[in-house]
């Protein structure tokens, strides 16, 4: 990020007493202006991590254990509106802020038949933020990086069912707990892949299904504007 530059951005908010899920055209624009600060320190990082892998034949696993210290993270804090502007934001970079991250990832790849395989993988994170005052600060992106708890976890199938047809389905799934005001419901999505190929010089034809019966929807991230809902593809595709 450029902390020495002045420099204006435009999002859209959801104004109170609105249901901007069900009519997008009720957001409103809104602009930010973010001034620069010359006390800016560079971003440094110290990780610890321990692995281990284990692999056979058929079966492989990894695993990874990990802790980070973060230091003068750079945040945006609110310092007011605009005198002259009142739909202006103004913003100013600050590196006072510190994070240590925890987190825990595994992997594993299982070949069950010559056509049949599958995949697995999970991961655990967790974000303390902290913040250093100084003179140029005032804190107010101090639970900003902060996250609770985070659990994403993945099953991928991988099924030759003949020497032409293909199908792949992959379960995914994530919990997360920002322990702020921020919100984000849990979501559990399947994903199916049809495909089929005459030859290995013939086109390739696939089904894509993503979010295999979703109705409602779901958002992959706190600050995300459009939901994650069912949807079908048909593609061809040639290599030559």
């Amino acid at each position: 990020m450029d902390t020495n530059s002045s420099f204006i951005s435009t999002g859209t908010y959801c104004p109170t007493g609105e249901d901007c899920t069900s009519d997008s055209n009720k957001y409103e624009y809104f602009y930010s202006l973010s001034l620069p600060n010359e006390s800016e320190q560079i971003e440094s990082v110290l990780t610890y991590e321990l692995g281990y892998r284990h692999v056979t034949s058929d079966f492989e696993l990894d695993g990874t254990i990990y802790f980070s210290q973060y230091d003068n993270i750079v945040g945006q804090e609110f310092i007011g509106i605009h005198p002259d502007y009142y739909q202006i934001d103004v913003y100013q970079s600050s590196s006072d802020y510190v994070v240590d991250s925890f987190g825990v990832e595994v992997a594993a790849h299982w070949i069950i038949t010559d056509t049949f395989g599958l995949y697995g993988a999970y991961s655990y994170l967790t974000l303390d933020q902290d913040w250093q005052p100084s003179g140029n600060s005032n804190g107010s992106s101090v639970d900003y990086f902060s996250i609770d708890s985070q659990h994403i976890a993945s099953m991928q199938s991988l099924w030759s069912i003949t020497d032409q047809v293909e199908l792949d389905m992959v379960l995914r799934g994530q919990s997360i707990d920002y322990g702020n005001q921020s919100e984000l419901d849990n979501f559990l999505a399947l994903d199916v892949r049809l495909g089929w190929q005459h030859t290995p010089a013939s086109p390739l034809v696939e089904l894509l299904v993503k979010n295999l019966g979703e109705g409602e929807g779901y958002y992959e991230e706190a600050y995300g504007r459009y939901k994650q809902e069912q949807s079908i593809a048909l593609r061809v595709s040639h290599a030559y």
